[in-house]
């Protein structure tokens, strides 16, 4: 896989895990040559991948937080509305008609799309990039639809 943008590298690494960021696949694997876990990126493969059939000790690790983009959101949310918002939030504050719920995304895009999916059902009170968002989506949506 590329090392820079011009040249290749070869590496021997003990794979532990594939996961999914921003619609790409890695690699997380330990890195022999510099004893440490590490991403790599699928995409960025290029020639041939050669199993040794050598065995390795599986290490403990946790993903680092930062190979996720998240987003931290506060939502109000109608009272006797269930969605798959709530089932991942944590209720804040309970109100007569709207609810408070603390809610993590994994993107901001996931987000804004299940508010409005759920909309008017939900509110955003924060990020205030978020409420943005939504506003400039709904106004396209008008502009687009009447």
């Amino acid at each position: 896989f590329p090392v820079t943008i011009t040249s290749v590298g070869l590496r021997r690494v003990e794979p532990h895990g594939l996961y999914s960021s921003d619609h790409r696949w890695y690699l997380y694997a330990f890195d022999v040559k510099h004893g440490e876990m590490r991403s790599y990126r699928l995409d960025r493969f290029v020639g041939e991948i050669k199993k040794q059939n050598k065995t390795f000790q599986r290490r403990e690790f946790q993903l680092p937080k930062s190979h996720f983009e998240t987003i931290d959101t506060v939502l109000e949310i109608r009272r006797d509305f269930s969605s798959e918002i709530t089932n991942r939030g944590q209720l804040v504050k309970e109100g007569d008609e709207w609810n408070t719920w603390k809610v993590s995304f994994p993107s901001h895009n996931v987000a804004l799309a299940a508010v409005l999916r759920n909309t008017p059902n939900v509110k955003v009170l924060q990020p205030r990039e978020l409420v943005d968002a939504v506003m400039s989506a709904l106004d396209e949506l008008v502009r687009e639809h009447g």
